[in-house]
């Protein structure tokens, strides 16, 4: 049997949603998700997602949805952004989790 790939998810808006609910879904699950990058304007969020999955952090989307190393965009923002940053990612060629 071959081996999966992780996708690899960057995580946009690091607050109660990003933080509380979709980084802690993907715990236990490094099978299938690793988090590659997260984007907060806080650095002190970043730097949390940082310590806990080792991924690299951006205070700005554009920068997040510019890593190559990210597959899949998390939009986790505020939900007035919600749609700018899907768009943005989804132009750039990136799959979305909305």
């Amino acid at each position: 049997m071959s081996e999966q790939t992780p996708i690899r998810v960057g995580i946009v808006g690091i607050g109660r949603a990003g933080w509380g609910m979709h980084s802690r879904t993907l715990e236990g699950k490094q099978d299938l998700f690793t988090v590659a990058a997260a984007c907060d304007p806080c650095e002190d969020r970043a730097a949390m997602m940082a310590e806990k999955w080792h991924c690299n952090t951006y205070s700005d989307v554009r920068d997040l949805i510019a890593d190559p190393t990210v597959e899949l965009v998390d939009i986790a923002s505020r939900s007035p952004q919600h749609v700018p940053h899907a768009l943005e990612a989804l132009q750039a060629g990136k799959s979305v989790f909305l």
